[in-house]
């Protein structure tokens, strides 16, 4: 009984996707919406996820980090290494 239960759900999910009327989002996209919304909120700047590898649970750490310190330290949290390849002549 407990597969039928988890094939409907399945079901009910491609429908919602194909049908393309209710937006999906799952647990992390709306636990990454919520920490970018504090983080505007805090430091009227938008957050993002790093380019080109980063990871949404990446910035939501960063942004948990900045909140606590009240420091807006994304940049560098997500970017440890930018001073020095600056100072290397790395651009990117």
């Amino acid at each position: 009984m407990k597969g039928i239960l988890v094939l409907k759900k399945n079901n009910d999910y491609m429908e919602k996707f194909i049908d393309g009327s209710e937006p999906i989002l799952i647990e992390l996209d709306k636990e990454f919406n919520k920490y970018c919304e504090l983080y505007k909120e805090k430091f009227n700047k938008n957050a993002y996820v790093a380019e080109p590898n980063g990871m949404k649970e990446q910035t939501i750490n960063a942004i948990k980090i900045c909140l606590k310190k009240n420091e807006d330290l994304l940049d560098k949290l997500l970017y440890p290494n930018s001073d020095d390849d600056i100072n290397n002549g790395v651009l990117y």
